[in-house]
């Protein structure tokens, strides 16, 4: 256990070929659990045809630190590394086995875990969802934020996937701080609502559409700044509640504030979608579980030309999901248009 847990990475070479996006995207979420370590915090994955991917450990690092990790490391050749930091061929490292001893109980133990885990994976239904109509170039061009565009895209396919509109999270990093991880913002706001009414109401007018996109993208790229200045209160406020949980007796907090059995906080902290962006061309998809039995996790990748999302949910509401991303297709070329117009 202490070799592999003082290890740097590990590697997961695969026999497998992934048959499309959507196969390599869940083998690198979570495969069948049979060669993968994912207490580690960082593990490179080779499939046979030489595709490869990453799967993190969120713990002690955010996606950020691995982009940029994976932007450094593909920047330049081997041999380029090699001649910037100095290192030297040393041959072919030694390589040993690492033997587990393993009595009759561990092995039923480790029988029952792949059991649960085989099941899980199978709970999960997800999708993949390349939209190459057009991507970041296009919506610059237009005048507007990308990550504004495609979240208030989110927002009006659930409406008309779901009929209405659901409390969102998206991952707002804070690194600039010492420390600094990730903030959560919510997305929705009084303008998204607006918007979502307006693009709906048959009697607006593409004057009235337009300006109520525009201003709920502005509210979305003032919520962000704030988040990235550390002006949002919400995972403060978790890890308040979180610490009352752990060492409340102990710090003289034997209850939990009032605060946490808000309806506000309760119905902002249940999410209907779990949204984080990779900015990096670097990559082409990435993924991570949705928060709740009814939340659809989405990992978008906003590249010059296209959007590509993995979309993650609980197998008992994957119809919501395809259907999600239907409206999704639709909304995005919808508001393109709607830009376009003038």
């Amino acid at each position: 256990m202490d070799t592999i847990e003082t290890a740097l990475f590990c590697v997961c070479l695969e026999d497998l070929t992934p048959a499309d996006d959507l196969a390599a995207c869940d083998q690198l979420l979570h495969g069948d659990s049979g060669n993968r370590w994912f207490d580690k915090a960082v593990s490179l994955i080779v499939f046979a045809d030489g595709t490869a991917g990453i799967n993190v450990e969120h713990c002690g690092l955010d996606g950020t630190t691995i982009l940029s990790f994976v932007d450094a490391m593909l920047a330049a050749s081997p041999e380029e590394h090699a001649a910037q930091s100095g290192a030297a061929a040393q041959g072919v490292p030694a390589i040993e086995p690492v033997t587990f001893v393993l009595d009759d109980a561990l092995r039923a133990d480790i029988a029952a875990a792949a059991r649960s885990f085989a099941q899980y994976g199978a709970d999960t239904a997800t999708v993949t969802l390349s939209f190459d109509e057009f991507g970041v170039d296009e919506v610059k061009r237009l005048r507007m934020s990308p990550d504004a565009f495609v979240q208030v895209a989110y927002q009006l396919a659930h409406k008309r996937a779901k009929g209405f509109i659901g409390a969102t999270y998206e991952s707002i990093a804070t690194r600039q701080y010492l420390r600094g991880r990730t903030e959560a913002m919510r997305v929705v706001t009084p303008e998204v609502l607006r918007f979502a009414s307006t693009m709906d109401d048959p009697a607006a007018s593409p004057d009235e559409r337009r300006a109520a996109f525009r201003a709920a993208a502005d509210k979305h790229v003032e919520r962000a700044k704030q988040c990235q200045a550390g002006a949002a209160p919400e995972q403060h406020l978790w890890e308040l509640q979180l610490i009352q949980k752990r060492r409340g007796a102990a710090l003289g907090v034997p209850e939990s504030s009032r605060l946490y059995e808000t309806p506000g906080w309760l119905t902002m902290r249940d999410d209907y979608l779990s949204t984080s962006s990779a900015p990096s061309t670097s990559i082409r998809y990435f993924g991570f579980g949705a928060t709740s039995s009814r939340c659809i996790g989405i990992a978008y990748v906003l590249l010059p030309d296209r959007f590509n999302l993995y979309l993650s949910t609980p197998r008992p509401v994957g119809g919501m999901m395809y259907t999600f991303a239907d409206r999704l297709r639709e909304a995005l070329r919808e508001l393109r248009d709607l830009l376009d117009e003038r």
